[in-house]
């Protein structure tokens, strides 16, 4: 006997679930992070990282619109944590993602 732990990532219902599928490569997640910097011109660059350590690395470089800088930084901390708070809703409480 024990725990029986489904690896299937809640958002896609398809890959197993990583850090680097939960935070950047999920089609989901994906679309998360095109609708808060899929204008910009340098979110491609951004974009093509698998790794959210990559992300976080090279976030200044796309503040393009003159947001404060301190505000900037924030940005990509908490998109995680939104993300992070879905799954656990999906999984905990049987809720949804919508975008």
């Amino acid at each position: 006997m024990g725990i029986t732990e489904n690896a299937t990532y809640v958002l896609c219902n398809s890959n197993c679930e990583t850090v680097s599928h939960l935070f950047v490569l999920c089609p989901m997640t994906q679309m998360v992070w095109q609708a808060l910097i899929g204008h910009l011109n340098r979110a491609s660059t951004i974009l093509q990282h698998d790794d959210p350590k990559a992300i976080i690395t090279s976030w200044p470089c796309i503040n393009t619109r003159g947001i404060g800088e301190d505000i900037w930084l924030l940005i990509p901390y908490a998109l995680m944590w939104v993300i992070w708070s879905v799954r656990n809703n999906i999984i905990f409480s049987n809720g949804t993602f919508e975008l």
